[in-house]
């Protein structure tokens, strides 16, 4: 061996089955009893379970192996001589599995790809016989060496985890510390239990690694959502894992990994590991079950899982990254689900698992997943999200990248909830969507004939028609009618309208089709009553029937949707006060489900600060440029729009009409043949007071971006104005500030350009929050075109936004670790004026004054000027 190999000793241990594969050649629908030389099927059989993991890592082994920069021996399942292997040994464990080669879609693609063998139906298993096994095993000692730097063990709960005859030496010998040997325990139901677990975590548990199945881990007495949020099941999960009885024996493993098949995995850190918190990998798209290349399924998922762990032990075993081995892993799971397994050469199929394959697939080392860590693991936090882990200093720089960029390129670490063409990263969103999508799933799958009932709230023009429509395509689009009908109950005059509504649908169900119905403001006034309409709705919820006459006609099966017109939650509509005799309570009984649609503006929800409303509005922007304005984007799918309007577009207060608005502003500009937004393309202002606060808008348009030249030329301004006030106090210039000297002195009585920078960089900062003070009390900057006269602020705002100044002036100091002094000595960060506002001495509070005073006149020299926004006034002038 050479000096610079990594030498390895490897043991692959644990349950060992024989799988038979029947290779079913004829995918035609006939008769189970059509006898026909054309529905032809052959059977080969290989050793599963714990072979198939250790052919997989031998072969991950001999590619090491043949790099020279390893010496990899690895130590694999004893199994019989026998061959062929025989269906009728009690001595085994038999699986029997039906396999079909299916042909994929392949994107671009109009003709369906090369055959891709999957398991058409598993149809169980074969145990063995206690007694048989008992003699074959005899007083026969498993082989291996006595000691091991990887173990791997496949523990199928098949009688390997209770019988430590079978058990390796390099099992018995393995002990804690230093030398501990890296183990692998592919674990099956019931997990954490057996004299095996119990041997690893009292002996061994310094590296051990517990690999399990959500589906697995569900089998216990354990309640993990699926299917909702990310965060919400990885909360969930972590939580279980640590506080539930039945399972939190797997915490006594240095590391948990339950994996989610190809969307995802949970990496924990057990008690054994300090210092980590938990991890989850996931895909920003898809959740567990979701992800897939075609029909059918596969063997061997987990075992690739565990390959990819395996290899990045082996090439870093004193500084493993677990994490990057699971996306590894996981990377080759989805290559195995796409290529399916070998099938040989020969006329009849002979399937194996492609080892060499997914080899090449490990090499490759692709990451595929997102990583979030997860913040604490108490159980029902709605508060965590990934999204604002990731970006904790501001949701502006992505939601102007989502614009720019699209959803492709930009959402790459985040979950994104994807529902026809309604995208959103909000959590709150994400749950209520996928919620309502899987209740509606679920009802077409029933056979039950009665409509399904759900509410849906949102202030207007949330989009809460679109919302729904959305997640009906996906929820099941074969079996819900195209058109969708909708009925407005603001504009029906008396109940009896209802009838022709009721057969309407009932027209659409004899289609064979689901109707989607709306039932828009239903909760409108009826004859002057709240909520009138509500017991009308009450017997076709609950019995599927509605009363014309003395006749009863069933509705059938149909989605009701009761789309609110009043109330902006749920919350809010069930706090009405003529709820109870308006059959409220009745009729909220009948839903099964609700959606609260947010909308692009802020909701002002108790304990919300709603920091998401920027990325609703970047994600609905960039869905209705796509749609209207496709011209806009370019080669590189990246929209050509002036820095100013896209500004506006993200950051102006309100919408007064929601989404319509938003589509409106684009619709009113002129943009018919332009190929970039630029500002001459907005509509006039008279015509932005339909939609927005057209002042707020432009100025938000033409909101200066203070930094560069720009923000020098102003800073040197700020100081000229301070330099004239005080010699017009009878300053002089003097080394040290002095009020007492005659005549007085101070140290900043000087030319910008000789100031020193934390003196200049105080200057910027004033600058800088010029924006802030003028949005603050109500004012904003606009270009200066028709020579208006400077703006004069109320003696009342003039003094707030002195107080605003001098906090800011002092908030910087703090920073800069000054403290207050009764005499200022700038050498030591010492100042008298770093007391309150109420404290200044009245020249002092003078000298804020005039900073605020002189702020018109700096900005005319940069060619703004000030107005007043949400008034008709347009202030006091010069």
């Amino acid at each position: 061996m050479q000096d610079n190999q990594k030498a390895f000793s490897v043991v692959v241990t644990g349950d060992v089955t024989i799988d038979w594969n029947i290779a079913h050649h004829s995918h035609e629908l006939r008769e189970p009893t059509d006898w026909t030389g054309e529905s032809s099927c052959s059977m080969n059989w290989q050793y599963g379970s714990a072979v198939l993991v250790a052919d997989l890592i031998s072969t991950v082994a001999k590619q090491l192996n043949d790099s020279k920069t390893h010496s990899i021996a690895v130590s694999t399942p004893d199994t019989p001589a026998q061959i062929p292997a025989c269906p009728y040994d009690p001595k085994s464990t038999h699986s029997y599995a039906i396999w079909a080669p299916y042909r994929d879609k392949e994107a671009g693609k109009s003709e369906p790809g090369d055959p891709r063998w999957r398991i058409e139906r598993f149809l169980g298993v074969d145990l063995p016989s206690v007694k048989a096994v008992d003699r074959a095993q005899g007083s026969r000692s498993p082989q291996g060496p006595a000691y091991a730097d990887i173990i791997v063990i496949d523990d199928s709960n098949q009688g390997f985890r209770d019988h430590h005859d079978r058990w390796p030496q390099a099992i018995k010998n393995a002990k804690s510390g230093d030398d501990a040997p890296w183990i692998i325990v592919k674990m099956a139901p019931p997990v954490a239990k057996g004299e095996l677990w119990d041997h690893l975590v009292s002996t061994c548990p310094d590296k051990l690694v517990a690999v399990l199945t959500i589906d697995d881990l569900r089998q216990s007495e354990m309640q993990v959502s699926a299917r909702i949020s990310w965060e919400l099941t990885a909360q969930e999960l972590a939580w279980e894992l640590v506080h539930n009885h039945d399972i939190n024996g797997l915490t006594n493993a240095a590391y948990c990994i339950v994996s989610f098949g190809p969307a995802g995995a949970l990496l924990l850190p057990g008690h054994q590991t300090k210092g980590e918190n938990p991890k989850i990998l996931f895909d920003p798209v898809f959740m567990e079950g979701e992800w897939s290349a075609g029909k059918g399924m596969l063997i061997g998922k987990t075992s690739t899982l565990i390959a990819g762990i395996v290899r990045e032990i082996l090439l870093d075993s004193k500084n493993t990254d677990i994490a990057k081995g699971m996306q590894s892993g996981i990377s080759a799971m989805r290559h195995l689900i796409q290529i399916g397994y070998d099938s040989g050469t020969g006329p009849s199929p002979r399937l194996c698992f492609p080892a060499e394959k997914i080899l090449a697939k490990l090499m490759s080392e692709e990451s595929p997943l997102a990583v979030a860590e997860l913040p604490t693991v108490e159980k029902g936090s709605a508060v965590w999200t990934i999204l604002r882990d990731k970006y904790h200093d501001g949701l502006e720089p992505i939601s102007q990248r989502i614009v720019l960029e699209g959803t492709k390129k930009t959402l790459t670490d985040v979950p994104t909830g994807r529902f026809g063409y309604l995208v959103t990263v909000d959590r709150r969103e994400i749950e209520s969507l996928r919620s309502v999508a899987s209740l509606i799933k679920e009802y077409c799958n029933r056979g039950e004939e009665r409509p399904v009932s759900i509410a849906v709230f949102g202030p207007p023009g949330a989009g809460k028609s679109f919302a729904v429509k959305q997640i009906a395509k996906v929820a099941d689009p074969e079996s819900i009618a195209e058109k969708t009908l909708t009925f407005n109950l603001s504009q029906f005059n008396s109940p009896d309208e209802l009838n022709d509504a009721f057969h309407q649908i009932r027209d659409i169900g004899l289609s064979g089709k689901i109707p989607l119905v709306f039932w828009d403001e239903f909760d409108t006034k009826l004859d002057g009553n709240p909520l009138g309409w509500l017991r009308f709705f009450l017997a076709p919820m609950q019995d599927g029937e509605f009363q014309q006459g003395q006749l009863s006609h069933p509705i059938g099966k149909a989605i009701f949707v009761f789309a609110g017109g009043t109330s902006p939650s749920i919350d809010e509509f069930m706090k009405q006060k003529n709820l109870k005799e308006a059959k409220g309570p009745d009729f909220l009984s009948r839903l099964k489900g609700f959606l609260n649609v947010l909308g692009p503006n802020r909701q002002e929800v108790a304990g919300n600060d709603d920091p998401y409303f920027i990325v609703r509005r970047a994600l609905l922007l960039r869905s209705l440029f796509e749609r209207l304005t496709p011209q806009l984007i370019d080669e590189k799918k990246i929209i050509r729009i002036d820095t100013g309007i896209l500004r506006a577009l993200l950051h102006i207060k309100e919408y007064k009409h929601g989404a319509r608005s938003m589509e409106s502003i684009i619709a009113m500009s002129r943009l018919g043949r332009a190929t970039h937004f630029n500002r001459s393309n907005l509509p006039p202002e008279e015509q932005l007071v339909l939609h927005v606060d057209p002042k707020e808008f432009i100025s938000l348009v033409h909101k200066l971006e203070l930094d560069g030249e720009l923000l020098e030329t102003l800073a040197k301004l700020n100081h000229e104005f301070f330099c004239n006030s005080l010699v017009e106090k009878g300053y002089v210039w003097g080394v040290e500030t002095n009020d007492n000297a005659n005549p007085k002195t101070h140290s900043s009585l000087k030319p910008y350009d000789k100031l020193p920078e934390h003196e200049k960089e105080q200057n910027r900062g004033a600058v800088r929050d010029i924006p802030n003070k003028l949005a603050n009390n109500g004012y904003a900057m606009v270009p200066r075109r028709n020579n208006e006269r400077d703006y004069v602020f109320p003696a009342e705002v003039l003094e707030e936004m002195a107080k605003a100044e001098h906090e800011r002036w002092m908030q910087a100091k703090f920073k800069e670790d000054w403290t207050y002094a009764p005499v200022t000595d700038k050498k030591n960060n010492k100042h008298a004026l770093l007391i309150e506002w109420d404290k200044l001495p009245d020249d002092e509070r003078k000298k804020d004054l005039q900073i605020i005073e002189t702020m018109s006149i700096m900005l005319k020299k940069a060619g703004y000027t000030i107005v007043e926004l949400n008034s008709s006034d347009e202030g006091k002038k010069l």
